[in-house]
């Protein structure tokens, strides 16, 4: 049961030497992929539970009407010369954790790294905050998933997001689910259900 197939599409992903993505954390609990056509990529991530007490100011970055990610403003783990870099690590690459505003105890013992080279695919696992940064120019593709055991929290994740967001939709969004129903279906028809009836009550999707 493929979010994309319901949700979202695929995305180009271009970079030049020393860019890098904010750390964040996706949307709603689904699982990334990022498969490299060319350049070298190193990725890091901090492991899942972290307090984001310790990330600084995070904010929720809004997509469209149901994607954001979660976004760590203070934080970049590509700043400054640090002991979380390994041997694999491409020179430029090789810096580490700091904060832009907070003095926070230092996380690079928490920080794993992954350097990904062309033709290669990286999963980025659910609910781990992570931030990718661009050693060459680089050109890749990505789109996401949702797992078996993350259907329902991701849809949880939704469904909360749009009453949050708007909460006149709330009780017309649960009478289209149809409450406890709803979460008694098969994993793909509660992700058709959940499309058909963030439709109906006016929600792009």
């Amino acid at each position: 049961d493929h979010w994309h197939t319901h949700f979202g599409t695929f995305a180009l992903v271009l970079g030049g030497v020393g860019s890098r993505s904010n750390l964040h954390v996706d949307m709603y609990n689904w699982t990334g992929w990022h498969a490299l056509v060319s350049g070298v990529k190193v990725w890091r991530f901090l492991p899942r539970g972290i307090d984001p007490s310790k990330l600084g100011k995070v904010l929720k970055k809004e997509f469209a009407s149901v994607t954001h990610d979660y976004v760590a403003e203070d934080m970049d783990l590509f700043a400054v010369a640090s002991s979380c870099a390994s041997r694999d690590t491409p020179q430029i690459a090789m810096r580490g954790p700091k904060t832009k505003t907070l003095a926070l105890e230092d996380l690079s013992s928490s920080v794993l790294e992954v350097v990904q080279k062309a033709g290669e695919t990286i999963l980025l696992p659910s609910g781990m905050w992570h931030q990718a940064f661009a050693a060459e120019p680089c050109i890749g593709i990505s789109s996401q998933f949702v797992a078996d055991k993350d259907v329902k929290t991701m849809l949880t994740e939704v469904i909360r997001h749009i009453r949050d967001k708007d909460p006149s939709k709330a009780t017309p969004l649960n009478q289209c689910l149809g409450g406890n129903r709803f979460w008694k279906l098969k994993h793909s028809d509660k992700l058709s259900k959940a499309k058909r009836c963030l439709a109906e009550i006016g929600v792009k999707s």
